[in-house]
């Protein structure tokens, strides 16, 4: 997988999260209206998902960050992420996976 392009990134964790089963996933289209907001949106078996991708490396600015935090105090799952592995562990450690 080319890592050296978020988007490649991106288009690969919505391959492997689109494929689990009651997983309904998209990617979020940024435009002003939408600064900071996650780039994945996704529902995983009743449970919403708002995954920040990353090139390996870089970090979530902050108001990406706080935007995380807010989902996350809703009780969304939330991460920022960098590859396929990273939302396999987040997923395992929210019991969503196994």
């Amino acid at each position: 997988m080319d890592t050296s392009r978020e988007s490649a990134i991106v288009h690969s964790i919505l391959k492997y999260i689109k494929s689990l089963p009651r997983c309904y996933a998209e990617t979020t289209n940024g435009n002003s209206f939408k600064s900071g907001q996650p780039d994945v949106d996704a529902v995983l078996a009743g449970r919403a998902v708002k995954l920040e991708v990353k090139r390996p490396g870089q970090e979530a600015t902050p108001l990406q960050k706080r935007i995380l935090e807010k989902w996350a105090l809703a009780g969304c799952v939330t991460g920022v992420v960098t590859s396929v592995e990273d939302v396999k562990t987040l997923l395992k450690n929210h019991g969503l996976v196994r």
